[in-house]
C-alpha cells in the first residue's frame, strides 16, 4: 500500500488527526499521481488517433476494393432487366475505378456483350458497349471515342496472337471453339491481324458479312454487251483474276453501286478495270491502308490495302521472300494514306483489288465505258465441259427426254446437271432430278421460285469446282437403284448421290451433295 493511501486510511480510522498540513500533503500527492497517470494516457491516445487518421486518409476511395464484383453484377442485371451469364470480368483495366465485363443474356446466347464501365458518384456508369454475334468468326468492332475499345471473336485454331493496330490484344478462351479478344488504345483501330502458331498472318474483317471473292459468270444477253480480253493485273488477287478468261462488259449502266467493277479510260487513254468504292457526293480518305467513307472506316474486304490477295504486309513479305526489291515501298503501300477529298456529283473513286498494280484515283462518270459483268460463261464452259456433255445438255433441253442418257455413265449425267446449274437453267436442273417414287422432295413449281443473285453466283462457282473434280471420281453402288460418285474437292472427300429411275436410267438425287 502506498504512503498516500496509508495516510488516508489512518485519518478514516481516526488514528491520525487530519491537520491542515496533512491535507496539503495529501492533495499534493494526489495531484502528482494524477499527472503521472495522465501523461501516458494522452500520449497513447494521440498515437492511436494518429494511426487512425493515417489509415483513413490512405484508404483508397476505390469501391472496387469492397464488394465491387457484386455491385457490378447487380448493375448489369439492372440495366439489362434480366439474368445474365458473366463470361469474363476484369477490375481496374485502365483506371482504379473501372471494369470490363463480357456477358450473355440467359435468353439470348447468340450475342456476346462487352461493357466498359467506370464508377462515379457511388454508381457504375457505362462508357462503351459492344454487341458481337457469337457465331460470326473474324468479326471485330471498335468504339468511336477514347479510350478506344476493340473487341472481336475468332475461331480457336492455333491462334498465337491478335494484333489490334500495333498493340497485342488480350485473348480469352470462351470454349474450345471460340476465342474472344479486346484491346484499349488512344487511337481507333483500323486493322486487326491474327498471327497463327505456324507464323502465318491473316487480316480480319470488321463486319459480320463474309465477302464473296469469286468472279461471276455472265452470258451475252443484249447488243450493249461486248467481250474483251483484259491483260493487266490491276484486279489480280492471286488467281489471275479478270484475266483468266475473257470478260463481258455492258455499256448500259442502270445505276452505279459501291463495289461495282468498271471499265474506264484513264488520262493516258488506256482502258483500265477497277472497282468503285467512293460514290458521288461522298467524303473519302485513306488512313494507313484503310478507306474511310464519310468519316467511317469502310470495314469491307475491298476497303483495305491488298497486294495479290494478301491483306497483311508481314504475310505478303513472307510469301514473296527475296523477290521483293523494296520492302519499305511495300510497307508504305499497306500503310498508304490519302488526304480527305469531296467527290463531285459526276465523280467516283476507284480502288483496284491489287493496290500495287492499279491506281487509286478519282474519275469522271463520263470516262466510264461500261460495267464488268464477269467472265464470259461459254468460254469458261468449254474449258470445263466436253463438247459431248454440252451437246447432251442441248439435246435433253429440247424435249426433256431422259432417253438421251440411256447409255451414259452416272458421272457424265452428273456433269451435265452441273452444266445446267452453271448456266442457271433451273428448269433443266429440275428435269434432271430423279422421278422415282418416294425420292421426290419438292415440286417443280417450288424449284422455279426466283433465287437471290448471290445464290446463283455460288451455284455457278460450285458447279465449275465440282464438275472438274468429278472427272477423277468413282461411282459406287449402294443398292439396286441408288449409288454415289466418290470424289475429292480441296482435299476433302465428297459424295454425289444418283438414283436409277424405273426405266433403268440414272438421274440426280435431290440435294445430291453429301
Amino acid at each position: 500500500m502506498t504512503k498516500i493511501k496509508q495516510q488516508l486510511k489512518n485519518v478514516l480510522d481516526k488514528r491520525e488527526r487530519f491537520t491542515k498540513q496533512n491535507e496539503l500533503a495529501v492533495l499534493a500527492r494526489i495531484q502528482k499521481e494524477k499527472r503521472t497517470v495522465k501523461i501516458p494516457f494522452i500520449l497513447i491516445s494521440f498515437v492511436a488517433l494518429t494511426i487512425l487518421f493515417i489509415a483513413l486518409i490512405s484508404r483508397p476511395n476505390d469501391p472496387i476494393v469492397t464488394a465491387s464484383e457484386a455491385s457490378l453484377f447487380n448493375y448489369i442485371e439492372q440495366t439489362t432487366g434480366q439474368g445474365v451469364e458473366v463470361l469474363y470480368k476484369e477490375m481496374g483495366v485502365q483506371e482504379k475505378n473501372d471494369a470490363i465485363v463480357v456477358y450473355q443474356l440467359k435468353n439470348n446466347e447468340q450475342v456476346l456483350t462487352t461493357e466498359y464501365v467506370q464508377f462515379h458518384d457511388n454508381k457504375w456508369q457505362q462508357v462503351h458497349s459492344i454487341d458481337l454475334p457469337i457465331q460470326a468468326p473474324y468479326l471485330w468492332q471498335s468504339t468511336n471515342s477514347v479510350p478506344y475499345l476493340t473487341t472481336g471473336i475468332i475461331l480457336n485454331r492455333d491462334v498465337k496472337t491478335v494484333i489490334v493496330g500495333e498493340k497485342e490484344a488480350q485473348l480469352i478462351e470462351l470454349n474450345k471453339e471460340w476465342l474472344y479478344y479486346f484491346s484499349f488504345s488512344q487511337q481507333q483501330a483500323n486493322r486487326v491481324v491474327v498471327k497463327y502458331s505456324d507464323g502465318n498472318y491473316e487480316r480480319l474483317q470488321g463486319e459480320m458479312e463474309t465477302e464473296s471473292l469469286s468472279i461471276p459468270y455472265a452470258s451475252m444477253t443484249s447488243n450493249t454487251q461486248t467481250i474483251i480480253t483484259y491483260l493487266s493485273d490491276t484486279m489480280d488477287q492471286g488467281k489471275h483474276d479478270y484475266t483468266a478468261y475473257p470478260i463481258v462488259v455492258d455499256s448500259k449502266i442502270n445505276k452505279l453501286q459501291r463495289k461495282d467493277v468498271m471499265l474506264y479510260e484513264n488520262v493516258e487513254g488506256q482502258n483500265i478495270i477497277s472497282r468503285i468504292i467512293g460514290l458521288p457526293g461522298e467524303r473519302l480518305e485513306i488512313q494507313n491502308g484503310t478507306v474511310v467513307i464519310n468519316q467511317i472506316p469502310y470495314n469491307d474486304y475491298y476497303g483495305y490495302a491488298k497486294i495479290g490477295g494478301e491483306q497483311v504486309v508481314e504475310s505478303y513479305i513472307e510469301k514473296v521472300g527475296n523477290a521483293i526489291e523494296n520492302e519499305d515501298a511495300v510497307k508504305a503501300l499497306f500503310d498508304y494514306t490519302m488526304p480527305e477529298i469531296l467527290l463531285n456529283d459526276n465523280e467516283v473513286l476507284v480502288v483496284p483489288d491489287n493496290w500495287m498494280r492499279g491506281k487509286i484515283e478519282v474519275i469522271s462518270l463520263a470516262n466510264i465505258k461500261g460495267q464488268v459483268l464477269g467472265y464470259e460463261a461459254s468460254t469458261v464452259a468449254k474449258k470445263i465441259w466436253t463438247d459431248k456433255e454440252i451437246q447432251l445438255y442441248n439435246t435433253f433441253k429440247d424435249q426433256y427426254n431422259s432417253e438421251v442418257f440411256r447409255d451414259e455413265s452416272p458421272i457424265t449425267i452428273a456433269r451435265v446437271y452441273l452444266y445446267a446449274s452453271f448456266l442457271h437453267d433451273e428448269q433443266t436442273v429440275y428435269r434432271l432430278l430423279t422421278t422415282r417414287e418416294n425420292y421426290i422432295v419438292w415440286s417443280e413449281e417450288e424449284h422455279m421460285k426466283p433465287k437471290p443473285e448471290f445464290e446463283n453466283q455460288t451455284a455457278s462457282k460450285q458447279a465449275v469446282q465440282n464438275a472438274s473434280s468429278l472427272l477423277t471420281g468413282e461411282f459406287k453402288m449402294l443398292d439396286d437403284y441408288s449409288g454415289y460418285i466418290d470424289f475429292v474437292v480441296d482435299d476433302e472427300k465428297q459424295g454425289f448421290q444418283m438414283i436409277l429411275n424405273e426405266s433403268g436410267i440414272w438421274q440426280v438425287a435431290f440435294m445430291p451433295m453429301q
